[in-house]
């Protein structure tokens, strides 16, 4: 099977921010149940000025080479969430293409993207109350 017919093929979601946003408040202080989502920034050169708290900065450059990593790194999770600057390109083509990679495991992890990518996100939760649970490293 090609990549490209097993990304056709690859189920991923799409997460609203504000479900994420949802899991992000009710993890304060539990460093366990925050493991169980795991958001993934695939911006490249555009992560720098502000981030998801808690999110792996991934380039998508780089991506196919770590997705095998990334895989193990996060067995245990329920969900992983991609993301890039808008989660037009570069977040649900990678979320796409783990999840085709993911096939050959037997791993029970939901694949997603995050709508309206970290761009998306900023304008949503840069005022909110608890921005610090929400976003690092704004400049």
């Amino acid at each position: 099977i090609s990549v490209v017919m097993a990304e056709k093929k690859a189920k991923v979601g799409i997460m609203e921010p504000e479900e994420l946003e949802k899991f992000l408040l009710a993890c304060e202080g539990d460093e366990k149940k925050r493991g169980e989502i795991a958001v993934i920034d695939v911006r490249d050169h555009d992560f720098y000025g502000g981030n998801i708290a808690g999110c792996e900065n991934v380039p998508s450059q780089t991506f196919p080479m770590l997705m095998d990593k990334i895989t193990e790194k996060h067995k245990d999770a329920k969900a992983i969430v991609f993301h890039c600057m808008y989660s037009q390109v570069r977040g649900p083509s990678c979320a796409k293409y783990f999840a085709a990679n993911l096939a050959k495991y037997e791993i029970p992890l939901k694949v997603y993207y995050l709508r309206g990518g970290y761009k998306g996100w900023y304008a949503k939760y840069h005022n909110h109350a608890k921005a610090k649970l929400l976003l690092a490293n704004v400049r």
